[in-house]
């Protein structure tokens, strides 16, 4: 049984939705309904680091893109992922992930540990709640030393990041 659904369930719907995708999930049956559940801040574990931001939602983006920018930090590219999720017909509130790093620091890691390149360049989530709240999650330069097996002096060409992101946002 996987996630509550009997294993012959899921099987079944595999066999009959995957040969029809790509194209609109309803052609094989799926109805995807929007839901209503309110996401929960997470708390600062795993890895993640949440701050809640004292500003409007574009107001976090632009401030957060601002100060990385003017730091000398690279943004090389920034998603909207309300804008994807309309474009296939599905609602979600505000999210817009913004990748970004600098490539003195980031390359030294990949040099000791390739497999780092899968959480580089670095990440930050800025999110909104339906009632107004607006949060930056980021994972911590202590979860991809130890997620990665890098040195921990390494650790030093990540920390800055963290600062920097908080900073921004107070």
């Amino acid at each position: 049984m996987r996630l509550g659904v009997p294993d012959r369930m899921i099987d079944r719907l595999l066999q009959t939705c995957l040969p029809a995708f790509p194209g609109p999930l309803s052609s094989c049956g799926l109805q995807l309904e929007p839901m209503s559940m309110e996401p929960s801040t997470p708390p600062d574990s795993d890895g993640i680091r949440t701050l809640e931001s004292p500003d409007s939602f574009q107001g976090t983006v632009a401030r957060l893109s601002s100060s990385l920018e003017t730091h000398g930090i690279k943004i090389f590219t920034i998603i909207d992922q309300q804008a994807e999720a309309a474009a296939v017909g599905l609602a979600m509130p505000a999210v817009t992930l913004i990748l970004f790093g600098n490539p003195k620091a980031g390359t030294p890691l990949m040099v000791a540990q390739p497999t780092s390149a899968l959480d580089l360049p670095l990440k930050a989530v800025v999110w909104a709640t339906e009632n107004g709240g607006v949060f930056v999650s980021f994972n911590t330069a202590g979860y991809l030393i130890a997620r990665h097996h890098l040195p921990e002096a390494l650790a030093a060409n990540l920390a800055p990041a963290e600062k920097l992101i908080a900073a921004a946002l107070f």
